[in-house]
């Protein structure tokens, strides 16, 4: 979609010097406006206010419509580069005025215009919630609405990192988490290293400052809150429905958006029988994911074989929205007495420790069914539950007490 802006130019004769004035340059965008002095100078008597143009100054004219290719072509580049547009960052890259004096918060809001179309929503809201971050850091700590981002020190950061361990997680209403911290310390380092690779700033204080990450809490149902949920009498459809969505995760992985979004063409079948999970590019890391399925997510495919959402759309289960599922999965919860809160990411934690590692598959191949593009990832579900030491202790109770 193209920008659509306006450029008018004017004669401000405040600025009469040896009987000229200076032509400047107006970039209008969306209502706002930005202004430019062109260094050109010419008489008031030469200058047609009611169309803003020279009067009779070929040489004039050439050179003010050479200002508007010029603009028009940092136009394009921006739109090209996928680079927020607005009438300040126009004049501003053409002007190269852009690498001197950027503010962060002006900044942040190229990086969300860039992720909103580069990547998934929930990945977009982290850095607009990032923003909202840092301007409340910004107003409290230094009592203003931008910061020049040059400026951005290690004691930046670390007075950062106070801010966020004073606040309280507005969903929980508790103190955020460690995990939470170190997560925003990564995307605010993604946003420093950008403006590094496009010369805003000269250096990085995350080259030196080290993210500390909390230690992992995996929370996950074991084997006998996993035969609850299949057991659990439900009032409706809609209900049986969300349970039935997480427990196919349950026994395949799946993040939610991809059981919301999987279809038919996924499933491979042999000889009449489902047999693997094939998803060509994942959203977050761009890997194939093959998944062999077991028989208890094979029984959930088979039992909406005549649903409305296999027949009309070809889903393999039936949608349903987030806020939904979350509404429903905390009464389920409930019901269950399951002792913490439960969010669709558990499935995913229980098919890697309770279905996969407690039943002694390797991590190397946890990460194969995960998709995972890096072990590093796999690498939280390593914890050693008691139940998997119980299951060692007794093949080698087995093995040497037949040995013997």
């Amino acid at each position: 979609m193209r920008t659509k802006y306006t450029l008018k130019f004017y004669v401000n004769k405040y600025t009469e010097k040896n009987g000229k004035c200076l032509i400047y340059g107006r970039i209008i965008h969306k209502q706002k406006k930005n202004e430019f002095a062109t260094q050109l100078n010419i008489k008031l008597s030469e200058w047609n206010k009611e169309f803003m143009q020279p009067i009779n100054n070929p040489f004039m004219k050439r050179e003010l419509s050479k200002i508007e290719s010029d603009i028009q072509n940092t136009v394009n580049r921006l739109e090209y580069e996928q680079i927020h547009i607005d009438s300040k960052s126009i004049k501003d890259y053409y002007t190269g005025k852009d690498k001197v004096d950027m503010g962060i918060m002006e900044y942040m809001d190229r990086i969300i215009e860039l992720k909103k179309k580069t990547t998934t929503s929930s990945n977009h809201n982290k850095y607009v919630v990032l923003k909202v971050n840092i301007g409340d850091f910004l107003w409290q700590k230094h009592n203003v609405k931008d910061f020049n981002m040059k400026k951005i020190n290690l004691k930046f950061i670390t007075d950062f990192h106070a801010f966020l361990k004073s606040i309280n997680s507005k969903q929980f209403n508790k103190p955020l988490e460690q995990d939470t911290i170190a997560g925003k310390h990564s995307y605010f380092r993604f946003v420093l290293r950008q403006a590094l690779n496009e010369d805003y700033i000269r250096k990085t204080p995350y080259d030196i400052y080290k993210i500390t990450k909390g230690i992992p809490k995996i929370k996950r149902l074991t084997a006998s809150e996993i035969r609850k949920f299949e057991k659990l009498q439900l009032k409706t459809k809609k209900e049986e429905n969300v349970r039935d969505i997480f427990l196919f995760s349950v026994f395949t992985g799946l993040r939610f958006s991809q059981s919301k979004t999987l279809t038919m063409k996924s499933i491979t079948i042999d000889n009449g029988e489902y047999k693997r999970i094939f998803i060509y590019e994942q959203m977050k890391n761009k890997t194939l994911l093959d998944i062999p399925l077991l028989k208890k997510a094979k029984s959930l495919i088979e039992k909406y074989d005549q649903s409305d959402a296999r027949i009309l759309s070809d889903f393999v289960l039936p949608p349903v929205s987030n806020s939904y599922f979350n509404k429903v999965i905390k009464r389920i919860t409930k019901s269950c007495n399951i002792p913490f809160k439960m969010t669709h990411h558990v499935a995913r934690h229980t098919y890697a420790t309770t279905i996969l590692m407690e039943n002694d598959v390797g991590i190397y191949e946890v990460q194969k069914w995960l998709g995972h593009s890096s072990i590093n990832s796999t690498k939280i579900y390593a914890k050693i539950t008691s139940l998997k030491m119980n299951n060692t202790a007794n093949r080698l109770d087995d093995l040497y007490t037949s040995a013997a």
